[in-house]
């Protein structure tokens, strides 16, 4: 019982962004996704930023995250710092473990070009990724274990970082919310 009590918060606190996110999710087609151990990337350097949201690894396998639309997301496995900085709002700044992106097909290679990286086979990595997103991936962008496709320009990364544990940080060019899953808290929020 206290477990729905929790999620029913959890849920209210995120009501806006959720709601501004998946307004048309009941009509959105949602597709199943696909992890390959043989599809995996390194990178010596890795560099995102899209949406006010910068990640930094100077070592990182990419996984990505496929469907029938496209790459619409990645685990990003490997040490990093990832910095928030919402114009008017305080920074969110900090070091991470491991990621999720997701983002729009058409955006996949502004956002991260995979032809940069040393395409490999790597089973751990491919695990790992399966097991992250097996718990995260309900996030962001989901209909079960499927994916909603999210519009072109809009990004949803889950951060396991050093200080906020489970950070979620999800924005468009109208909405934004950064929420902590760790700790249950909002620590930014724009609608």
């Amino acid at each position: 019982m206290k477990w729905r009590i929790a999620l029913a918060l959890i849920v209210a606190s995120l009501a806006p962004a959720a709601w501004a996110q998946n307004q048309n999710a009941g009509s959105m087609p949602s597709y199943p996704i696909e992890i390959a151990a043989e599809k995996v990337y390194e990178y010596r350097d890795l560099n995102i930023g899209v949406q006010d949201l910068w990640l930094s690894s100077s070592a990182a396998s990419v996984v990505p995250i496929a469907c029938e639309r496209g790459i619409t997301g990645i685990v990003l496995i490997g040490n990093g710092t990832f910095r928030y900085a919402p114009k008017g709002g305080k920074p969110i700044e900090g070091q991470f473990r491991a990621a999720m992106v997701r983002f729009n097909p058409e955006d996949q290679d502004t956002i991260v070009p995979l032809g940069k990286g040393t395409k490999v086979t790597d089973q751990g990595a491919a695990e790992m990724s399966r097991h992250l997103v097996s718990v995260v991936f309900g996030h962001c962008w989901h209909r079960g274990k499927d994916a909603l496709i999210p519009p072109k320009g809009s990004i949803a990364a889950v951060l396991y970082t050093k200080d906020h544990g489970d950070l979620l940080i999800t924005a468009d060019k109208q909405t934004a919310i950064v929420f902590d899953f760790t700790h249950r808290n909002t620590l930014y929020q724009r609608k």
